[in-house]
């Protein structure tokens, strides 16, 4: 094994644990506090996924894209609306409780951690073929692990309502299991995965986004509107702060 592909290996692990760490966090809260708390909650969740999807997903995807000026712009709407009528449609045949909302948020975050998984995998593939630093392909891991801790727990939180906390720490971390299959894949496509990484990255923040808008903070709203909207700006700010120092 190369030193390139055991890095990445060791770093596609790192963003897996943390993604855990984070469903593990949420699990320690008790059902009481989550029912009272959960305006909050929902909202926080909101707002880390909407800023998840702007600072980690489309000013990356604007960044890399393949075309430049009108063609990169459409590359990224075309993606970002493509997201959002996919999760409309899981929505609109999804029944409208908990669980089905949970699994449409799933399949969002889910879907959101596979280019973001690729981008890691692509970064170490990349070593040795471009100017890439080991250095530079580290600090993506890292900033993707660090972010992924709230991400975790922002799948988990809502899925304890429907599921408990046993099944609400699996989902969680099945959220992020994507992420070490997805980088594989990158590590040995990185020479021709390039052209479609800025498209894949709109295509998950419009799931991410729409799913966000149209399951999680609808409720946390109407439950108490001033508790959803500090969460959300919370969860806004935290998840802005970190993609922007990290």
């Amino acid at each position: 094994m190369s030193i390139y592909a055991a890095n990445a290996l060791f770093w596609l692990l790192f963003i897996f644990i943390c993604t855990s760490f984070g469903a593990l966090a949420a699990c320690l809260f008790s059902h009481k506090i989550l029912d009272r708390g959960f305006p909050f909650i929902g909202g926080f969740s909101s707002g880390i996924m909407v800023a998840a999807s702007v600072w980690s997903l489309i000013i990356p995807a604007m960044e890399n894209s393949v075309f430049y000026g009108v063609g990169a712009a459409m590359e990224i709407i075309c993606g970002f609306l493509i997201g959002g009528i996919f999760i409309l449609l899981i929505v609109k045949f999804l029944p409208e409780n908990d669980e089905g909302s949970f699994k449409s948020l799933f399949i969002a975050v889910t879907i959101h951690n596979i280019p973001e998984g690729l981008a890691v995998g692509f970064a170490f593939g990349a070593l040795g073929k471009t100017d890439l630093t080991l250095a530079a392909a580290i600090g993506v891991a890292f900033g993707i692990g660090i972010q992924n801790i709230p991400e975790g727990a922002a799948v988990a939180l809502p899925a304890r309502k429907a599921y408990g906390k046993k099944k609400s720490l699996f989902f969680g971390s099945m959220s992020g299991i994507v992420e070490p299959i997805a980088g594989i894949i990158g590590f040995f496509l990185a020479e021709i995965i390039t052209p479609l990484l800025s498209s894949l990255m709109s295509f998950a923040a419009g799931a991410m986004v729409f799913a966000a808008l149209v399951d999680i903070l609808p409720e946390a709203l109407e439950k108490n509107r001033i508790k959803g909207s500090v969460g959300f700006f919370i969860g806004f700010l935290i998840m802005m702060s970190l993609d922007i120092l990290l």
